[in-house]
C-alpha cells in the first residue's frame, strides 16, 4: 500500500493544475494480511474550497420546452418522476448553474424515452466560454454514468446534438459529481492520478496495462451497478476476469471473459452491490501489454436482459448480420394475408418475414466462397408490389454474381389463412456460381421494441428434415414448412450471438433440437446449396400456417406458391376492377388503390382497424372516415357491414361508443367515455353510404339511432351552458356552448374543450337534418336545424373569445390553450363545410402558417416529426382556393412513403428516416384513407348538392392520356370522366351521373378558371 505522503503527492499533482491548493487525505480501508488481496484506498477533500454546493442551490435553464409543464428545473429537483422535455428539433440544451465554482468530475444523466443519440457535456466558469469535457456519439438512453477529468466549473451544459427518437430530449434527473467522487484506480499497485486516461471521459485515450496485470478501482461508496463497459485501444485483452467487492477483502466474480474481439465489451450482469472492482487481465492479442482506454458503468436498470444481449451482439457484428432495430435504426415493413383474417404476416424492407404477431422471423442469408452475405451487403435492395399496387410485397437483393428475389402470397380463408414466401436465387451473370441459401429462424419480430415488437422468445425449437421438406417447430407450434428438404439444419444456443455467429464462421448448427426455457434465445438455420449456371435459378418455398395447420397446400410445396399467388392476383384485380382511377402519375394511382387493399387486410372481420399490429380495436373516428374512402372507391359492402356492426353497439342514451374491441365488445378503457366526436362521425358515414350507394335500407334500419345520437349531442352542449360553468377560469365565455372536455383529439391530456369534437357535432346536425328530410321526418329536421344554429353560434362566439383572450391570429385547436392545430382545423373545411362560421382572415392565416411550416420541412437536413393525418389539409387548401398548395402537400406526403414502392405511410413520419422511434402501424390505413379521400376530392367533390370537378387537380395530371375515371361513385350516380390537355385547351367529358340539384362547377387546371355548367352538360371544350 502506498504511504500517505505518496498518495497526497499524486493527488496534488492530479488537481494542482487547477491552482486551488486543495488538501487531500488518503485513508486505508482496513488492515489486510500481507498475503491477502490488497484493498484500495478512499480519499476525501478536507478543505471546503471548490466543493459542490447542495442541489438546493442549483438552478437550470434550457433552450426550449416541449410544453410549459416540462420545465428545466424538473431535471434537477431530485424527483425521478418529473422531467425536462425539449422541442423535437436539434440542437437543444439544458444548463445547470450549481451556484458557484466547484471542482467536478462527472455527471449522471437519467433519460426518459426521448434520449440523445449524440450529445456533449460542456463546462464553463462564466456561462459564456465553454469547454467540452465529454462527448457521446452513440447513446443508448436509460442512465448515463459519466466521469471526466476534474475541472473547475460553475455551469454544466448538456448539449443535445442528435435525437435518438422522433421526439425531443427528455431527462428525468441530472446529478453532478464532486471531485470526491472521482474513482481511485491502481494499475498493478500504482495509484493513478485523478483525471487519468481510464476515467477521463475520452474513449480514444488510454493507459497501458501489462499482461498479466491488474486494474483495481475504488468507487468510495457502495453502489448498485448493472454492468461495466471496457473500451480498448489497438491492443486488447482476450481473456480477463472481473470481480467485485463491498469491503475490499471478499471478492465475487462478475464475469470471466474468454473471448474478446477488441473495440469494446459491455458486460451486463444482475444488479450488484459494489464498492471495489478488480479486472485481472490474463491474456492479450500477441502483446505484452494492452491499451485500456476507458471504463464506464451501467445503472441497475440496465442489467442483462435477452433483448440487451442482442443489442450487444449487433453492436459488435457487421451491420448485415442483425436487423437495424438492435442498433436503434428504423426498419420499415408491410403486411400480406387474407382480407378479414385476424392474423396477417409482415415482411420488412430487407426480406425478413414474421408469420403473425409475436412470432419469430424467417431471415435469408447467402454464403458464397465462404463469405456470409445479408441484405446490407447487396449492391442494391429493391421492393415491389404485384402490379404496382396489389399487397403481395416483394424484396430483391442484387449482387454482381447473384440475385435473391423474395416474393409473397397468401391462401385460405379468414379462419385458416396460410402465408407463403418464395426465395428465388438467380444467376444473371456469365459464370457458374456455387453457394448456399441459408434460411434462419431468429427470436425477434419484424417490428422493433419501440413499436411493441422486439424479441419473440424461442424457448424450444425442433428442426426436422424429411424426404421432401423441413419442418421448424417453435415453442411446440409447427411454424415453418420449407420446401424442398434442407441438406443441413440445426438449432443454435445464444453465446456471443445467435445462429449468424455459426454461419459467419462457415459452419452450420448441428443439433436438430434445443431448449432454452430461461432466456428464449434459440435460433436455427436450414441450408440449401446451389450450383447455378448462367441464367439458371432455384426456388425454395416457405409455408406459414397462421391457424395451426398448413391446409391443402402443405403437401404441394413450391406449386402451392404459384397457385396461391395466382388466386390472390385474380382476387385483388376483381375487387378493384369495378372502379377505375387513372392519372399520368401512376405512383398516385397505385397508392390510392393500395390503400383500399390495405384497409381490407387490416380489417378483423367487420372491424375496421388502422393497423395490424398495434391495434385490436376499431374507432368510429378512424372507421367512419375509412369507410367513406372505401365507398368512394366502390367498396360499399365492407363499409356497410362495418357501419351496421357499429350501430348495434350505440348506447341507449345515444352515445356512439368511440371504440369497439375487434370482437364487438365496447371498449371501456381509460378515457373511453370522454370522447365526443363519435356521434357526428357515425351519422356522417351512414349518410355517405346512403348517398353513394343510393340504398336507403341502412338509413331506415338505423334512423332511430341517428335521432338518439343527436339527442346526446344536444345534452353534451347543454352541459357547458349551466350557470357558473368554468367560472374559476378567466373568460369563461370561451367555453360556453361547446362540447365538454374530451380526449378525442389525441394531443390533449388532460381533456380539453376541443373544436375537433364540436366541428364533428356540427356535421352531425347537418347530416341528421339531411337524414330526417330523406326519411320524411319534418319535425326532426326542424329540430336538427335549430340545434345546428345554436351550436354554430357557440362555435363562432367562443372562437372569437379565445382569439381575443389569447391574442392569437389563427383558429385555436381548443378553448383552453388557444393552440395552433391546422390538421384538426382542416375538418372545418372538409368534410364539415363550416368555413362560414370562422373569421375569414384568421382562417387563411392559420393555413398560411401551416404552409410555411410545410416548406421548412422540405429543407435539406430537416429532422422533425409529424403525423400524416395532415393529408386532410390537401382538401383544406383546395377549399381555400389554393390548389397549388394542395398539390404541393400531396407531393410532399407521397415522398414520405417508406419504402416508396410499398405505397403506404406510417402514422408518424420522422425526418431522418433511419432514426429509430415510434411510427405507429404500417400501413396505417386511417392515414391511407385520408390520402384516398384527398385525391378523390381533388377530382370530384360534392358540396351541398353541387358537383365540383377538377377543383384540386394540378395541370400536370392533364398530360398524356390525362385523368380517366370510370364508374366512380358520387352522390349523383357513378361518374365516368376523361380530362386532358390538347394545344393548351382543356378537353373534358363525363357521363353516368344524374343532374345535381345545385348544378356542376368545372375548374380548368390549366388557367384556374371556374365555369358553372348547366346540369345537363356532358362535355366541355373552351
Amino acid at each position: 500500500m502506498c504511504g500517505l505522503g505518496d498518495i497526497m503527492k499524486q493527488m496534488h499533482r492530479a488537481i494542482g493544475w487547477l491552482a486551488l491548493g486543495l488538501g487531500v487525505l488518503a485513508v486505508p480501508v482496513g488492515a489486510v494480511p500481507a498475503d491477502a488481496e490488497q484493498p484500495l484506498v478512499q480519499t476525501s477533500l478536507i478543505e471546503d474550497v471548490g466543493l459542490l454546493p447542495p442541489r438546493e442551490a442549483w438552478t437550470a435553464t434550457s433552450s426550449g420546452l416541449q410544453e410549459d409543464q416540462y420545465g428545466p428545473a424538473l431535471a434537477i429537483d431530485g424527483d425521478t418522476s418529473t422531467r425536462w422535455s425539449s422541442p423535437a428539433s436539434d440542437p437543444q440544451w439544458l444548463t445547470i448553474d450549481i451556484g458557484r465554482e466547484a471542482v467536478i468530475c462527472g455527471a449522471v444523466l437519467r433519460w426518459e424515452t426521448a434520449y440523445a443519440d449524440a450529445y456533449d457535456l460542456d463546462v464553463s466558469t462564466d456561462g459564456e466560454s465553454w469547454q467540452t469535457v465529454y462527448t457521446c456519439r452513440n447513446g443508448d438512453g436509460q442512465t448515463d454514468d459519466i466521469y471526466f477529468s476534474p475541472v473547475k466549473a460553475r455551469y454544466l451544459r448538456i448539449m443535445g446534438r442528435t435525437r435518438a427518437t422522433g421526439w425531443g430530449y427528455s431527462l428525468w434527473d441530472v446529478d453532478v459529481r464532486d471531485i470526491q467522487e472521482a474513482p481511485l484506480v491502481r494499475v498493478d499497485g500504482e495509484l493513478l492520478p485523478a483525471g487519468h486516461a481510464i476515467f477521463d471521459g475520452d474513449r480514444t485515450t488510454g493507459r497501458d496495462v501489462p499482461v498479466p496485470g491488474t486494474v483495481e478501482i475504488d468507487l468510495h461508496t457502495r453502489r448498485d451497478l448493472g454492468g461495466i463497459r471496457i473500451d480498448w485501444g489497438d491492443r486488447f485483452a482476450s481473456h480477463y476476469t472481473i470481480r467485485s467487492s463491498i469491503d475490499g477483502q471478499t471478492w465475487t466474480e462478475l464475469e470471466a471473459v474468454d473471448y474478446d474481439t477488441g473495440g469494446f465489451n459491455l458486460i451486463l450482469h444482475p444488479r450488484t452491490d459494489v464498492r471495489f472492482l478488480r479486472v485481472n487481465i490474463e491474456k492479450a492479442t500477441e502483446s505484452e501489454s494492452v491499451s485500456l482506454n476507458e471504463i464506464s458503468f451501467k445503472a441497475p436498470e440496465e442489467e442483462v436482459t435477452p433483448l440487451r444481449r442482442f443489442e450487444l451482439a449487433a453492436m459488435k457484428a457487421p451491420s448485415s448480420h442483425y436487423p437495424g432495430q438492435f442498433r436503434r435504426e428504423q426498419v420499415y415493413w408491410t403486411l400480406f394475408g387474407i382480407p378479414g383474417s385476424k392474423k396477417e404476416s409482415l415482411i420488412d424492407e430487407y426480406g425478413a418475414v414474421e408469420p403473425y404477431q409475436g412470432r419469430p422471423v424467417l431471415t435469408p442469408f447467402l454464403r458464397i466462397d465462404g463469405v456470409l452475405r445479408g441484405a446490407l451487403d447487396a449492391s442494391s435492395v429493391t421492393r415491389s408490389l404485384a402490379d404496382g399496387w396489389i399487397p403481395l410485397p416483394g424484396v430483391a437483393w442484387e449482387f454482381d454474381d447473384i440475385i435473391l428475389e423474395i416474393d409473397t402470397a397468401a391462401a385460405g380463408g379468414k379462419g385458416d389463412a396460410v402465408s407463403l414466401v418464395q426465395y428465388k436465387i438467380r444467376n444473371p451473370g456469365t459464370e457458374t456460381v456455387e453457394g448456399e441459401c441459408l434460411l434462419t429462424v431468429r427470436p425477434f419480430q419484424a417490428t422493433p421494441v419501440w413499436q411493441y415488437g422486439g424479441l419473440a422468445p424461442i424457448r424450444n425449437m425442433k428442426v426436422e428434415v424429411s424426404s421432401d421438406s423441413t419442418c421448424v417447430t417453435i415453442n411446440d407450434e409447427p411454424l415453418y414448412h420449407l420446401y424442398p428438404a434442407a441438406t443441413g439444419a440445426g438449432v443454435h444456443r445464444f453465446l456471443r450471438g445467435d445462429v449468424v455467429e455459426a454461419l459467419e464462421a462457415g459452419g452450420m448448427p448441428e443439433a436438430g433440437e434445443g431448449i432454452d426455457e430461461e432466456r428464449g434465445l434459440l435460433s436455427g438455420a436450414a441450408a440449401y446449396p446451389f450450383r447455378l449456371a448462367p441464367g439458371e435459378s432455384m426456388q425454395i418455398t416457405a409455408l406459414l400456417p397462421l391457424h395451426g395447420s398448413g391446409g391443402d397446400e402443405a403437401d404441394t410445396g413450391a406449386a402451392a406458391f404459384s397457385q396461391a399467388r395466382a388466386r390472390q392476383l385474380a382476387y385483388w384485380r376483381e375487387v378493384m376492377g369495378e372502379v377505375s382511377l387513372e392519372l399520368p402519375d401512376r405512383s398516385v394511382t397505385d397508392t390510392v388503390r393500395s390503400q383500399i387493399a390495405y384497409i381490407l387486410l387490416n380489417m378483423d372481420g367487420r372491424a375496421i382497424q388502422p393497423g395490424s399490429r398495434n391495434y385490436k380495436r376499431s374507432w368510429i373516428r378512424d372507421g367512419g372516415i375509412t369507410s367513406v374512402a372505401m365507398m368512394r372507391m366502390g367498396a360499399l359492402e365492407p363499409a356497410r357491414d362495418f357501419l351496421s356492426w357499429y350501430a348495434q353497439r350505440i348506447y341507449p342514451n345515444g352515445m356512439v361508443p368511440p371504440i369497439l374491441d375487434n370482437d364487438g365488445t365496447v371498449n371501456t378503457g381509460y378515457g373511453s367515455d370522454l370522447e365526443y366526436d363519435s356521434q357526428g362521425q357515425f351519422i356522417y358515414a351512414l349518410m355517405e353510404y346512403t348517398r353513394l350507394s343510393g340504398d336507403d335500407s341502412l338509413l331506415r334500419n338505423h334512423y332511430e339511432d341517428i335521432v338518439k345520437a343527436m339527442q346526446f349531442m344536444q345534452e353534451l352542449r347543454e352541459r357547458t351552458l349551466v350557470d357558473g360553468y368554468m367560472a374559476d377560469h378567466p373568460r369563461p365565455d370561451r367555453f360556453a356552448g361547446l362540447f365538454p372536455p374530451s380526449y378525442s383529439h389525441e394531443g390533449y391530456n388532460p381533456p380539453m374543450h376541443s373544436y375537433w369534437d364540436t366541428f364533428w357535432g356540427l356535421l352531425g346536425w347537418k347530416e341528421g337534418m339531411a337524414a330526417a328530410r330523406r326519411m320524411g321526418r319534418t319535425e326532426d329536421a326542424v329540430w336538427a336545424e335549430e340545434q345546428y344554429d345554436l351550436l354554430a353560434g357557440s362555435v363562432s362566439s367562443t372562437i372569437a373569445a379565445v382569439i381575443d383572450f389569447k391574442s392569437i391570429d389563427f383558429i385555436p385547436g381548443c378553448a383552453e390553450k388557444g393552440d395552433p392545430d391546422p390538421t384538426s382545423t382542416a375538418i372545418a373545411l372538409s368534410p364539415c363545410r363550416i368555413a362560414d362560421l370562422l373569421p375569414g382572415g384568421i382562417l387563411t392565416n392559420t393555413f398560411d402558417r401551416y404552409y410555411h411550416d410545410l416548406m421548412s420541412r422540405r429543407e435539406p437536413g430537416w429532422e422533425g416529426t409529424f403525423t400524416p393525418y395532415e393529408i386532410r389539409s390537401v382538401t383544406a387548401f383546395q377549399s381555400l382556393g389554393q390548389p397549388d398548395r394542395a398539390a404541393e402537400l400531396l407531393d410532399y406526403l407521397m415522398s414520405c412513403r417508406r419504402p416508396p414502392a410499398w405505397n403506404h405511410l406510417a402514422e408518424v413520419v420522422i425526418g431522418d428516416e433511419r432514426k429509430g422511434g415510434y411510427i405507429g402501424d404500417m400501413p396505417h390505413t386511417w392515414v391511407g384513407s385520408g390520402l384516398v379521400n384527398s385525391v378523390r376530392l381533388m377530382l370530384v367533390r360534392e358540396v351541398d348538392g353541387r358537383l365540383v370537378l377538377l377543383e384540386g387537380a394540378p395541370a400536370s395530371w392533364l398530360q398524356g392520356e390525362g385523368i380517366r375515371l370510370s364508374n366512380l361513385p358520387t352522390h349523383f350516380g357513378r361518374i365516368t370522366l376523361n380530362a386532358k390537355e390538347r394545344d393548351g385547351n382543356l378537353i373534358v367529358d363525363w357521363s353516368g351521373i344524374s343532374d345535381p340539384p345545385e348544378g356542376i362547377a368545372l375548374r380548368n387546371p390549366i388557367d384556374g378558371t371556374i365555369t358553372e355548367l348547366p346540369p345537363a352538360t356532358r362535355a366541355w371544350t373552351p
